[in-house]
């Protein structure tokens, strides 16, 4: 039996954008330990830290409608960056990492 996914509109279409992409990313974080469960919590995407996924990333961002923030793909080579997506209880994190 497979559990039904509850995302809400935005957090569906991040991951579509990511994996259309080839974008290498994990998510951690409540919501990818109660994929049963509503959104209801801040959700965590660990990106590689790779040029190539650097760039796709920016891509995914100005598709996704956040281009204003003015992010570049140097913003996601560099390891250890917080790159913070709305507020709570929907927040998306980016969190680079090689």
């Amino acid at each position: 039996m497979q559990a039904k996914v509850k995302l809400y509109q935005d957090l569906k279409e991040l991951i579509t954008l990511l994996n259309s992409h080839k974008v290498e990313f994990l998510i951690v974080g409540a919501q990818a330990l109660a994929w049963s469960c509503d959104y209801k919590t801040d959700i965590y995407f660990f990106m590689h830290t790779s040029p190539e996924n650097a760039e796709e990333i920016v891509n995914v961002l100005e598709e996704f409608g956040v281009s204003s923030l003015g992010l570049s793909a140097l913003d996601f080579q560099e390891p250890n960056q917080v790159i913070q997506l709305g507020r709570e209880p929907h927040r998306i994190d980016l969190l680079t990492h090689h």
